[in-house]
């Protein structure tokens, strides 16, 4: 819920946008890379309605998608949000030093603070999206250990988007002045399934 307004989260967007574009590509289990994700308006859960997936070819094989629901009237279209989707070639799954970026989060956090925190600035997460377990922060980064609940209702997806939406919560940022919440997402890669335990 955000301000008592329940809207699908940006996690299951995303989730949703990649799943379209392997489909469109080599099929569903295609490494997919998302890039240039902008979240334009909130998905409120509580109207009627099918929200569509459109998918324009690009030239350098990429497409370019949009989650849409039609007006009524059927006059025009209110976008939720929009990106590029591309092939991932195995190749360019990413490496991480692990241990430098472990070495980096010398901060040890309380999740249930941060939620308490989260939900008096009024945004109120369910069971199902709470996910972050231990985690740290250090000067512009922050790492979690994430932890899928047993009674999780996103089996089946490629990418959980309770994972994805742990991830957000856990990046982030938190002010006392107010909650900022991302609005866009640089690149987003999807080099395979995840399987627990995560981490």
């Amino acid at each position: 819920l955000v301000a008592g307004r329940g809207v699908v989260p940006g996690a299951v967007q995303l989730e949703w946008a990649r799943a379209a574009a392997a489909l469109s590509m080599d099929g569903p289990e295609t490494a997919v890379c998302l890039r240039e994700v902008a979240w334009l308006h909130p998905l409120d859960a509580s109207v009627t309605g099918e929200v569509h997936i459109d998918l324009e070819p690009r030239e350098d094989g990429s497409v370019f998608f949009s989650l849409y629901r039609e007006e009524e009237a059927q006059t025009a279209r209110i976008v939720f949000s929009r990106g590029i989707a591309a092939r991932q070639q195995e190749s360019e799954a990413p490496a991480h030093d692990l241990d430098g970026l472990k070495a980096r989060c010398i901060l040890s956090r309380d999740p249930e603070n941060r939620y308490a925190r989260f939900s008096a600035l009024g945004l109120d997460y369910g069971p199902g999206l709470r996910v972050v377990g231990e985690y740290w922060t250090g000067e512009d980064i922050s790492r979690a250990r994430l932890e899928l609940p047993s009674d999780r209702a996103d089996d089946g997806f490629f990418w959980p988007p309770s994972l994805l939406a742990g991830g957000l919560q856990a990046g982030f940022g938190l002010e006392t002045s107010g909650l900022l919440l991302p609005f866009s997402v640089e690149s987003a890669v999807f080099s395979g399934p995840v399987w627990s335990p995560p981490l």
